[in-house]
């Protein structure tokens, strides 16, 4: 049984992930607030979330958690960002003031769904997106008002799988740790979420 905690930074959605990952994914999940979280007996980090980019910026900052975060990344432990916690774990996003930075792991910026070049549909985009990842194409619910985009490094860093309707990113890892960072909702897509994190939480 995988020992998981899901760190609490003041945003939404934890109860739901909790579930998710303890009752259907078996983990032995803790949760636990962003100011008393370290690395001790935990194999997985979850970093689940619903809300304003600026405000969890700002909480993750007063609790001086990105060092600790960076550090159990680079011992090679496995983090998972869903939602609002995928775009935190980039350097920054245009929702929250300046100086409002992300975690930093993923190499990338969260920009308004206004801006991508061929999504033009509601914003929230709510709904169903197709995903193609690992040779198969499944279908993921999207809540959400940005998404992550322009890789600022080498993009061998990266893998991208991105929605086959509108190209919109769904899911960014990095190739040289353990890092996913997931735009979809796995809690709310059914089986395919579900065998879509087993595979990650399987391979941590």
């Amino acid at each position: 049984m995988r020992n998981a905690t899901i760190l609490d930074y003041g945003a939404g959605n934890i109860s739901s992930v909790n579930r998710f990952f303890s009752n259907d994914l078996g983990c032995n999940t803790s949760v636990v607030s962003v100011e008393d979280f370290d690395d001790n007996n935990n194999e997985i980090l979850i970093i689940p979330g619903v809300g304003h980019f600026g405000a969890a910026a700002k909480r993750l900052k007063s609790a001086d958690s990105h060092g600790r975060i960076k550090e159990f990344a680079n011992r090679g432990r496995c983090i998972i960002g869903i939602c609002l916690g995928a775009q935190i774990l980039t350097l920054g996003s245009e929702e929250a003031d300046p100086g409002d930075e992300g975690i930093g792991l993923v190499p990338m910026y969260c920009q308004s769904l206004k801006k991508h070049e061929v999504y033009k549909g509601k914003i929230p985009r709510t709904g169903w997106g197709t995903v193609r990842h690992m040779d198969s194409e499944k279908e993921y619910y999207f809540v959400h008002s940005y998404y992550l985009s322009g890789s600022v490094a080498s993009k061998n860093l990266l893998r991208v799988d991105e929605c086959i309707e509108d190209g919109v990113p769904a899911y960014v890892s990095m190739n040289n740790l353990q890092v996913h960072a997931i735009q979809f909702h796995p809690e709310k897509s059914g089986s395919n979420g579900f065998e879509f994190v087993r595979g990650i939480v399987e391979n941590a």
